[in-house]
């Protein structure tokens, strides 16, 4: 999350990120990108803490079926970001 926040407020690591393609700073469209990149993994962290009994007790009963869309996104981003 530290990383996608870093894109997003400039830092000139773009290369590292979205394909590579990007070198230095990412433009504004793709900073916004990181952003909700960002929320997303932290929404997914939520989600395995709670499954996992580790904290978020009160999400427990949703994060049964929420789960499986963390893997779906994982499984999801795993095939895209592969080079074939």
């Amino acid at each position: 999350m530290v990383f996608h926040l870093a894109l997003a407020l400039g830092v000139p690591l773009g290369h590292l990120t979205q394909g590579g393609f990007s070198k230095g700073k990412l433009p504004k469209a793709k900073r916004i990108a990181a952003l909700i990149q960002l929320g997303l993994i932290f929404l997914m962290t939520l989600i395995v803490l709670s499954k996992a009994n580790v904290g978020f007790e009160k999400f427990y009963g949703i994060s049964q079926a929420l789960i499986w869309v963390v893997v779906a996104v994982n499984l999801l981003s795993l095939v895209l970001n592969s080079r074939l």
